[in-house]
């Protein structure tokens, strides 16, 4: 017995030294395994983080065994700040219609009934996220830091805004209170917007005569309409692609044209269409044939607010062709200046009928990150499941 017990050791002995042996072979295998536990106690973290984010952080043992389960956070919580942009794109449909006045010869009635309907819905929104600011703050501060959402948050500058140019001249005291006070905010905080609200600024600066102003907006947003758009191809052609849900918001660049020829007329003291007006109507033109020949990617996005992103600058163009058409005068830019005109306004309706009905379905006010299926296009093909470049 003393022999076999002796011969055990020595093998253990043995298994110890090889086990050592290859400890020192291999130096690094403890560093990759504990680089290895690192990350996945990382994981582990974030997805902690992740769940107390979304409001389902898994409630606490004795809650559980005291039959209480901890209650689950309001629909307010997730309010998204981009609702604010379906306000824009309400306002936007307020100036094309009072643009048709005098472009083609339509009641007065249909922008100011339009301008009502708007006023209320900007109203009852910054209710609903005034209510958000008090019993979660921590959820907008959570938007203010994430560098997509906080885009969204100059959109109440530039309601305002649209307000001041509705209200102008028919109120032209009221509308100079919303511009004096708010338009210079506008230029502080976006990213990929910068452009859209100053060139906003010099509509309504012409009109009350603070040409200068006007001016001085103008040229900062063009500078920055170049640097922008520069980027954004650079991004397009060379860089990581472009997610699907994302793909409506790029509408946006038909805007910043659109914007600038209409607050071009405004500054300029003889308000005469030249050649400057020319270039700045055919490139908002040659935007608005290239995003038509992409409609068919709109449909590979999931239902969601970045469909608002589409009406603005809709709204813009139309804008743009009124005028347009005021300087041509003729049957053809009329044609066109009606089709562009119930285009941009159904546009609004069907959008707005989306989220609508995303409301109703309760996909709306869900965390940010909850993945949503494209349920109205029923083919599917390799093309659908990558993202668009």
């Amino acid at each position: 017995m003393e022999t076999t017990s002796s011969d055990y050791e020595m093998q253990i002995e043995k298994e110890i030294e090889m086990v050592q042996v290859k400890d020192l072979e291999n130096p690094n295998q403890q560093k990759i395994n504990k680089q290895n536990k690192a990350s996945q106690n990382k994981k582990k973290d974030q997805q902690k983080l992740d769940s107390i984010a979304q409001g389902n952080q898994t409630p606490h043992p004795q809650g559980n065994a005291n039959g209480n389960s901890q209650k689950k956070p309001s629909w307010i919580k997730f309010v998204p700040n981009a609702l604010f942009a379906t306000v824009m794109g309400t306002g936007g449909n307020i100036l094309v219609w009072k643009k048709a006045e005098p472009a083609l010869n339509v009641s007065p009635t249909i922008w100011k009934v339009i301008f009502w309907i708007t006023f209320g819905q900007a109203i009852l929104i910054a209710l609903i996220y005034l209510a958000k600011m008090i019993r979660y703050p921590e959820a907008v501060i959570m938007e203010i830091k994430n560098q997509i959402r906080i885009n969204f948050f100059p959109a109440v500058n530039i309601i305002l805004l649209i307000f001041s140019i509705a209200l102008i001249p028919e109120h032209k005291t009221l509308a100079e209170s919303f511009n004096v006070d708010w338009s210079f905010s506008s230029t502080l905080d976006v990213t990929f917007i910068p452009i859209v609200a100053p060139l906003l600024v010099s509509i309504p600066a012409g009109k009350l005569d603070y040409n200068d102003i006007g001016w001085f907006f103008m040229a900062f947003g063009l500078f920055f309409w170049i640097i922008i758009m520069t980027n954004l191809f650079s991004r397009i052609a060379f860089r990581k692609s472009m997610d699907a849900k994302y793909f409506p918001s790029f509408w946006i660049i038909l805007a910043p044209p659109s914007i600038a020829l209409i607050g071009y007329l405004s500054i300029n003291p003889p308000h005469y269409w030249d050649h400057f007006c020319d270039f700045l109507f055919y490139t908002s033109f040659f935007h608005f044939i290239i995003l038509l020949s992409l409609t068919d990617y709109i449909f590979k996005s999931p239902p969601c607010l970045t469909f608002i992103a589409i009406t603005f600058p809709l709204d813009a163009f139309a804008i743009a062709s009124l005028e347009y058409h005021l300087h041509m005068d003729n049957i053809h830019t009329k044609r066109f200046g009606w089709i562009i005109t119930i285009f941009s306004t159904v546009c609004l309706g069907l959008v707005l009928g989306l989220i609508l009905v995303i409301m109703f379905q309760g996909k709306l006010f869900v965390p940010e990150n909850k993945k949503m299926q494209c349920w109205w296009w029923k083919t599917k093909s390799k093309r659908d499941k990558k993202t668009i470049n």
